[in-house]
């Protein structure tokens, strides 16, 4: 009788170890399962925030070359130039006529812009006072020194300056 005392009892034991390394193993195995999840989560999530990068630089680099090219062939000339070095040192009234004067001079250039999705032509001075907005003619004489990186760093640095950032009207 002892003997199948002592038998039935390791028989239980030998039952509970195995239920312990069953159990554990199963614990160990949807932990990897778990981690593997995650991990494939993680990849999908980087793999997608990748990709919307890619898409975001693509985007920023056709609109960086659109401004360029704006730059280079409409804005970048002598009357243009000449009209913002006698603005900033003008009288508001003088700065008025100047100010119309250069509207009228981009307005169709402008109007062809957006079409392509181009919002926004806006000129500052040195101290970062904007001088005329061509998306918004009646706003101007407001600093976005503070407002603006990009034109606090240009100015202040007197550095090309390339990004995407959002102010008062349009993001840009």
């Amino acid at each position: 009788m002892r003997t199948q005392i002592v038998m039935h009892f390791r028989k239980k034991r030998l039952l509970f170890v195995y239920s312990i390394i069953i159990s554990l193993s199963f614990s160990f195995i949807f932990v990897l399962f778990l981690i593997n999840y995650h991990q494939r989560e993680e990849n999908y999530y980087n793999n997608s925030i990748d990709e919307l990068n890619l898409e975001k630089n693509s985007v920023l680099n056709s609109y960086e070359l659109f401004s360029n090219y704006i730059f280079e062939e409409i804005i970048n000339t002598d009357y243009i130039l000449d009209i913002l070095d006698e603005a900033y040192e003008s009288d508001e009234d003088t700065k008025d006529i100047l100010r119309t004067e250069l509207y009228d001079h981009l307005s169709t250039e402008y109007d062809h812009m957006t079409e392509y999705d181009f919002r926004q032509v806006q000129f500052f001075f040195p101290d970062s006072v904007s001088f005329l907005r061509v998306h918004n003619l009646d706003k101007y004489g407001d600093s976005l020194y503070d407002v603006r990186y990009s034109v606090r760093t240009a100015n202040d640095e007197h550095v090309y300056i390339t990004g995407f950032e959002e102010g008062r009207t349009y993001n840009g």
